[in-house]
């Protein structure tokens, strides 16, 4: 369903192998991230960046580091960054 909403309005998919290995592969991430929160293996970071001409707050960045090589490194595109922009 999501892959035909994403390629716009009146389409359908047939669901393949492909899609099959990408839902497994979320619901593994899912699980393993949802047992990282509760064993307390995730660290915080906030990363300030500043606007070198003005010196005010342009950006705050959160990332996260995870106790075991998966959580740490393998999705950081889709979990580390925070989109919140301040005034």
């Amino acid at each position: 369903m999501y892959s035909a909403k994403a390629l716009g309005k009146g389409r359908y998919e047939i669901f393949d192998a492909d899609m099959r290995a990408n839902t497994i592969a979320r619901l593994q991430l899912e699980t393993e991230l949802r047992r990282g929160i509760e064993r307390k293996e995730f660290e915080n970071y906030y990363q300030v960046i500043v606007n070198l001409n003005t010196g005010k707050i342009w950006d705050l960045k959160h990332c996260f580091d995870g106790s075991t090589p998966r959580e740490a490194s393998s999705h950081p595109e889709s979990l580390s960054r925070s989109p919140r922009k301040p005034a």
